[in-house]
């Protein structure tokens, strides 16, 4: 079966058909801790897979349905939701989802390129 991620990266199982459509590199807010890998959007899901390094100590992968995608945009860096070594200092993607769940992403070209793209699979509810 094919794998998503890999290499340098932890993997998940790819499933049948599904297609990566846009990756970038990104770090995952997991607490205060700020988690390197990749962010991965395919034609059924967005995915992060943590660097096996980060994997080893803990760093989680995670992944939601589009259609579970309640939505997209940016958590200002005045927010105070992370400290400033977990990537307080910029803006950050957020993504939320439909049951409540809120996960926030340090990427570069955030809003020319990463939200866009983002926006575009989920939807027009998709922006918040």
């Amino acid at each position: 079966m094919a794998k998503i991620g890999g290499g340098w990266l932890t993997s998940q199982e790819a499933r049948t058909g599904e297609e990566v459509i846009y990756s970038r590199l990104a770090n995952r807010m997991q607490g205060s801790r700020a988690v390197g890998g990749k962010l991965f959007l395919t034609d059924q899901r967005i995915l992060f897979c943590p660097h096996r390094v980060d994997g080893i100590l803990r760093g989680k992968q995670w992944s939601v349905e589009t259609g579970d995608v309640a939505g997209v945009g940016v958590e200002p860096k005045e927010s105070g939701k992370a400290s400033k070594l977990g990537g307080g200092m910029r803006d950050r993607l957020r993504i939320r989802t439909r049951d409540g769940g809120e996960d926030l992403f340090v990427v570069k070209k955030l809003e020319e390129e990463v939200l866009p793209k983002l926006r575009a699979a989920v939807g027009p509810d998709g922006s918040s």
